[in-house]
């Protein structure tokens, strides 16, 4: 229920100001974004042996968001943080819940290549 409602904030959110990847925009570049990430999830979560990469896939979005709005205020169950903080606070909270954090890590992975392939290597 969290993932979802995290999805839909985030998403939307990262939907109506996506990075640019075209001349089309807008929900192009959100579904480009997307769709480059679960192609990279594909052999990283078989080689990790990770069944399920739902989460990896919405934790990249997540990250997506925190770079395209690193000071923007976020709160998360009460707690107050910038947005380039919560992917490593959401991954703290998965790790105090138990949780492993690889799943998390491969989207991150797979997110911040798609982020230097999209934003930071056209600016060189």
């Amino acid at each position: 229920l969290m993932t979802m409602m995290i999805l839909a904030r985030f998403g939307s959110a990262l939907e109506s100001d996506p990075f640019r990847t075209s001349t089309v925009g807008g929900s192009a570049d959100y579904l480009f974004a997307v769709l480059f990430i679960a192609a990279l999830l594909l052999p990283v979560g078989y080689f990790m042996q990770l069944p399920v990469l739902s989460g990896s896939l919405v934790f990249g979005i997540v990250y997506l968001w925190s770079k395209r709005n690193p000071e923007s205020p976020v709160s998360v169950w009460g707690f107050r943080f910038t947005g380039n903080t919560l992917p490593w606070v959401l991954m703290g909270f998965t790790v105090l819940t138990g949780g492993s954090p690889v799943p998390d890590l491969c989207g991150l992975v797979a997110a911040h290549v798609f982020y230097f392939l999209a934003e930071v290597l056209p600016l060189k």
